[in-house]
């Protein structure tokens, strides 16, 4: 609810004021390009933690088959 608020005051301040609308814009571009850079970059290299995860919900998923199969026989 508050940052809805803080958009409508931003957006009414923009309209008013273009120099500021300009910086809020480049600032927004700039954030978005080094946020997806970082996605890049992080897609790239599986982390470690990704990938024992990975093997976590393999075994989970195992599991679950083994323990549904054990119903489906009684």
């Amino acid at each position: 609810m508050e940052a809805a608020k803080f958009h409508l005051v931003l957006d009414d301040m923009c309209s008013t004021d273009k120099a500021l609308r300009k910086y809020l814009e480049s600032w927004a571009k700039k954030r978005v390009k080094k946020r997806n850079t970082k996605k890049k970059a992080k897609d790239k290299e599986p982390s470690p933690e990704g990938a024992e995860q990975l093997l976590k919900n393999i075994k989970k998923m195992a599991e679950v088959a083994r323990l549904k199969k054990l119903i489906e026989e009684c």
